[in-house]
């Protein structure tokens, strides 16, 4: 018999012995519930311990500790009652006590325990976009007309949710994103030449924000607000110069002669701002799975500082200051020079989220409104 048949034999009969364990364990648990309802409070506890330790699945244990929270209330043993209902939570955090199904004196214990999250993490990756905001315009020459162009980007990173109550959260994040835009100079040199520039950024985004989501329902909506610091660490520029001139020619009357230039990639690091800042404003939908969530999410960031460095428009010669050809270059071969703008970028993203519960006794217990439901129960 070879290997892989008696290692597929072993693992069957494991699964099957599992299986038996399982069912074997939801017939005590019934016989529990049997002796429950008889009234012999006292051997429930004994009967559930070795299923407990070993054999129950999660929602069984949910089942079986909320057995001994109400045996042990009927037997007037508050430590074992608390016990028990936070060892429920702890198989099931978002278990809540009904009223229209649980004793009332569990609804009463309940109030004593939370489970919401202290603290909740979350991955996410996604695509982006980003409009230019133009606030003053520079050229080379006083003609022709320059429009900028959408480029797609993409975005990574993770995030920390401080749950300050059940909606309101505060939250940070470290992101790498990647940007760009592109730009179409035309109609200058007597309305024949083309200049196209495409910029490049990669960008670490450190967003602090306030969060309100709704906490019920399969598909749970957010909002959220907040301030982005962002650290640009490259900037890359090509530019393409295309010379149209008249073919000069016999016969080539009426046609162009195109010359094309493209700059080799120019490193614009040193020519910008490096740390900046932005608004956010945005929003998205939590699908709920088990105890942890998938979600989608829009987001505007909004540019308040201008990239470009006023000093630097021109040249930077903080590295060569002798070599006035290469730090000129932008401007002397390629005619440009950058204008002052805000970029605004688009953010869109799916990404993963797994709450921290932390089963625990309130300080402050929440029991006002049961003593008022069970004052009403006796009048």
């Amino acid at each position: 018999m070879s290997v892989r048949k008696i290692f597929v034999g072993l693992l069957l009969s494991l699964c099957l012995a599992l299986q038996g364990y399982a069912q074997d364990c939801e017939t005590t648990l019934n016989k529990a519930v049997d002796e429950f309802n008889a009234g012999h409070f006292n051997n429930i506890a004994e009967l559930l311990n070795g299923c407990i330790k070993r054999g129950f699945t999660r929602e069984q244990r949910e089942r079986a500790y909320l057995l001994l929270t109400q045996t042990y209330l009927l037997l007037d043993d508050p430590t074992g009652a608390e016990n028990s209902y936070l060892s429920l939570l702890q198989a099931n955090p978002e278990f809540v006590a009904d009223e229209k199904r649980d004793p009332i004196d569990v609804v009463y214990l309940s109030k004593k325990f939370t489970s919401t999250p202290i603290f909740t993490w979350y991955l996410k990756i996604g695509g982006n976009t980003t409009p230019i905001t133009v606030m003053n315009d520079y050229s080379v020459w006083n003609e022709g007309s320059r429009k900028y162009k959408l480029t797609p980007g993409f975005q990574f990173g993770g995030g920390l949710d401080w749950n300050y109550t059940d909606n309101l959260m505060l939250g940070a994040e470290f992101n790498l994103a990647f940007t760009g835009y592109k730009q179409t100079e035309s109609g200058f040199n007597n309305g024949l030449d083309i200049k196209e520039i495409s910029d490049r950024q990669s960008w670490m985004m450190i967003p602090i924000m306030a969060k309100y989501t709704l906490n019920s329902g399969k598909i749970r909506p957010y909002v959220y607000t907040g301030y982005s610091f962002n650290i640009l660490f490259r900037d890359v520029n090509t530019i393409t110069l295309i010379n149209q001139e008249p073919s000069s020619g016999n016969g080539d009357a009426g046609q162009l002669t195109i010359f094309e230039d493209e700059s080799p990639n120019l490193n614009y690091l040193d020519r910008r701002n490096k740390f900046n800042g932005a608004f956010l404003l945005g929003g998205g939908l939590k699908y709920k799975f088990g105890l942890d969530y998938l979600f989608g999410d829009i987001r505007l960031s909004y540019g308040m500082t201008n990239p470009v460095d006023p000093e630097r428009r021109y040249a930077d010669y903080r590295e060569s200051p002798f070599s006035q050809g290469s730090a000129m270059e932008p401007i002397t071969k390629y005619a440009h020079i950058e204008d002052d703008f805000r970029m605004h970028t688009i953010f869109v993203t799916v990404g993963y989220i797994h709450p921290l519960y932390k089963p625990r006794k309130l300080k402050n217990a929440r029991t006002k409104s049961v003593f008022r439901k069970i004052g009403k129960q006796q009048r």
